[in-house]
């Protein structure tokens, strides 16, 4: 048994769907934020997936149904038998670039993930933040009849979906490329020119490199350079200028192993990166990144290197919770913000010291600083 649903989680939620419209450099509202969205509907059974996208008809309805039941389980708890069996998940992606940073780019990321289970016949929904890998913030809630009407759709195939993939999501992600050993490496530079990349720690000693990808239209290749203490890992994306249409990223896990240091350039338009154990230098093209910072694994530095020539579209640093034994050394362009909605930055002194690990951030065009605590 598990107790579900908490509070925080739940008006984050909310928060998010009901915040999605932001105003741009020229103080306008952005009144259809969800023209950029999707959702992706992974039926267990069948084991396709479904993109349901706001042209099609039901969209609206689907997305504010799952919102709606969602806002009226906060400050309950559900509790799901050990019985309950997972029937479909359901992904909510959003252009981050204009949905949360103002941008008019079409790199979509994954943010809500909701999982529906059948629990001796009732229907409920668990859901929780993509970003959050160890699902440490979720939610339940039961499922409407006309939502789950809605989700069967999709789901049984009873809707003429040309965006539905029937290549087994358990074959997904496919390795890219052959895994390399840590070995002598103590230098690692990455450098490509694929829409979005995700750089993460791996559980292994090898260097390993899989396509998160769910487009079956998007074909990469891999190269890897070994030079005595250097690898040098391109990633190239073919006809990367022609297709916005990112359903995925990627992945690059890094070996547990403490390197001198990582260094990525490159054109990528979005790069993720989660917390490894070594110093971190991300070039400017203007691309966004996203930083997801576990406080306790923060022992590096993390740098990302802006100039006037070449600025971050925008940055966004989400840490679970908000580390004590951290210098930060922020700046923005001349028109520029950081934006700090939970008020983090007070009371702390962010000034650089010895001993400290320091997130350096330079010449980006905004800033976003997030807490899950």
């Amino acid at each position: 048994m598990k107790k579900i649903c908490p509070v925080l989680a739940a008006l984050g939620l909310c928060v998010l769907l009901t915040g999605c419209a932001v105003k741009n450099g020229g103080g306008r509202e952005d009144s259809d934020p969800r023209k950029d969205s999707y959702l992706v509907i992974h039926s267990v059974e069948s084991d396709t997936d479904a993109k349901v996208t706001p042209e099609d008809e039901n969209y609206d309805a689907l997305l504010d149904g799952l919102f709606d039941a969602a806002g009226e389980a906060v400050g309950t708890v559900t509790v799901l038998s050990e019985e309950a069996v997972k029937t479909a998940t359901v992904t909510y992606y959003q252009a981050p670039t204009r949905t949360v940073l103002g941008g008019s780019d079409g790199a979509y990321a994954p943010i809500l993930a909701v999982d529906l289970y059948d629990d001796g016949g009732e229907q409920y929904a668990e859901g929780y933040f993509c970003a959050d890998e160890t699902k440490a913030l979720t939610f339940c809630f039961p499922m409407p009849a006309e939502l789950r009407e809605l989700v069967s759709d999709w789901t049984s195939g009873t809707k003429d979906d040309p965006n539905r993939s029937d290549t087994p999501v358990q074959d997904r992600p496919e390795k890219m490329y052959e895994d390399i050993a840590a070995g002598n490496f103590q230098y690692v530079n990455i450098s490509g020119n694929a829409k979005s990349i995700v750089i993460r720690r791996s559980e292994s000693e090898n260097f390993e490199f899989y396509n998160g990808d769910l487009n079956p239209a998007h074909t990469y290749t891999v190269r890897c350079d070994k030079k005595g203490e250097v690898l040098d890992i391109e990633i190239i994306m073919e006809s990367s200028e022609e297709d916005n249409n990112i359903l995925g990223s990627p992945l690059i896990d890094i070996p547990e192993k403490e390197f001198e240091k990582i260094e990525v350039a490159g054109d990528f338009g979005q790069v993720s990166l989660h917390t490894i154990r070594s110093d971190v230098w991300i070039h400017a093209s203007n691309s966004l990144v996203y930083l997801d910072v576990e406080a306790d694994r923060l022992t590096h530095n993390i740098t990302l290197a802006g100039s006037k020539f070449s600025l971050f579209k925008g940055v966004s640093v989400y840490f679970d919770k908000f580390p004590e034994n951290i210098g930060m050394d922020l700046s923005v362009t001349p028109d520029g913000a950081i934006n700090d909605p939970q008020r983090l930055l007070e009371g702390h002194d962010l000034t650089s010291g010895s001993g400290k690990p320091v997130l350096r951030i330079s010449d980006a065009k905004e800033i976003n600083i997030y807490s899950e605590e």
